[in-house]
């Protein structure tokens, strides 16, 4: 289905998923977002996607890395400051420009987290004054990928944001 993706309830005339949106009515307290989404949970605000982003910045990275830097730093700081999934025209995946809302793949301005699966090592890096957390491919042309538990310890006044994070992958 191409980007932007919509809820699963505002899909409720098509099928399977009104299937899908009628075992869900009952429990109100499950929200589903669409593809990308900001979530808002306590004092933090997560970017969430299913699409790599980092595959178009790295692969447009024709420079070497200043003082030795990782390649992947570089692209997540290109990400920062593009503050969109698909900065390049044409975009790697399909982009359905009736569904595009403006600015619906533009990442907000009061991001804290960006969650996103990459063929890259799962990983979680600081860029920008947002915490990047790449927690891998679930399932693989080869078999199974990994998946990443996620955990935030309680703001405290001078606490960075890297600080508070903790991520466990686990290989499947």
């Amino acid at each position: 289905y191409p980007l932007p993706q919509p809820t699963v309830m505002a899909m409720k005339a098509y099928e399977p998923w009104a299937t899908l949106a009628k075992h869900l009515e009952p429990m109100r307290h499950v929200r589903l977002g669409g593809n990308p989404c900001s979530i808002s949970i306590n004092d933090m605000m997560l970017y969430v996607t299913s699409t790599d982003p980092l595959r178009s910045f790295t692969a447009e990275i024709l420079m070497k890395a200043p003082e030795a830097r990782p390649k992947v730093d570089l692209a997540l700081e290109q990400f920062v400051s593009h503050r969109s999934l698909f900065p390049l025209s044409p975009p790697v995946v399909p982009i359905d420009p009736n569904k595009l809302r403006a600015g619906s793949l533009r990442m907000p301005d009061s991001t804290d987290i960006v969650i996103f699966p990459s063929l890259l090592q799962p990983f979680g890096k600081e860029a920008g004054g947002r915490y990047f957390i790449n927690c891998g491919i679930f399932t693989r042309d080869t078999g199974t990928g990994s998946i990443a538990s996620i955990f935030i310890s309680p703001q405290k006044d001078a606490d960075r944001l890297a600080s508070r994070v903790k991520i466990e992958t686990v290989k499947m």
